[in-house]
């Protein structure tokens, strides 16, 4: 049984790989497709996969007036509540991570 699922993850891992290349295949292919995708490539937080997602979602990143908008969209702006700024004040000698 223990087999049978890892061979079937290895299957579905190989699947995924082969999906996400045939994406950027089809996106290699479309020059327009090509240069939304760099576009949307040079906002930080975004890369080739959510590039692509959004792509599929928006049609066109000239339907956003700036980057700033685009990246919201995304969802990959950069929110920092006060309680946030009071915990990083207030422990900010702590050591994180290892």
């Amino acid at each position: 049984m223990l087999r049978d699922l890892k061979e079937h993850v290895a299957y579905l891992e190989e699947r995924i790989k082969r999906i996400k290349q045939a994406i950027q295949e089809h996106i290699q292919a479309y020059p327009e497709l090509k240069t939304q995708q760099d576009l949307l490539l040079s906002i930080p937080g975004i890369a080739e996969l959510t590039a692509a997602k959004l792509l599929s979602e928006i049609r066109d990143v000239r339907a956003f007036e700036d980057a700033r908008q685009l990246a919201a969209y995304a969802g990959v702006t950069l929110v920092i509540s006060y309680q946030v700024l009071l915990f990083i004040k207030r422990h900010a000698c702590r050591k994180w991570g290892t």
